[in-house]
């Protein structure tokens, strides 16, 4: 699971009302102390970006506190290299999303 830490993903800041569907973390085989215990409960969008909604919202309403998805094949480039930039991973600015990809998940690109 990837966890981008902003809730605007390709020009779209994502909330509630882009939920069609929620899943439990167990459906994603989370542990319950995933992000920090704070998201039991997954939303579904109409694209690869999954919702965290979090529990400690009592209300009754979906609170959306961060994006993620489970493959980033489909996600923007500016998230990936923003995942790059947080785990200090050193790339190219102007390597292709692929090469970029293949950096984040710990595979070897060509140097060309």
């Amino acid at each position: 699971m990837y966890v981008f830490n902003t809730l605007e993903v390709g020009g779209h800041k994502y909330t509630q009302a882009d939920i069609k569907g929620i899943k439990s973390i167990k459906d994603y085989k989370l542990e319950d102390g995933f992000y920090g215990g704070r998201v039991e409960r997954i939303g579904l969008t109409d694209s690869d970006i999954l919702l965290f909604i979090d529990v400690q919202n009592k209300d009754g309403e979906l609170n959306v506190i961060d994006t993620g998805a489970v493959t980033i094949d489909n996600i923007p480039v500016e998230i990936i290299r923003k995942l790059l930039n947080s785990r200090k991973i050193q790339y190219h600015p102007r390597l292709g999303k692929e090469k970029l990809i293949a950096l984040l998940e710990g595979r070897k690109i060509d140097d060309d």
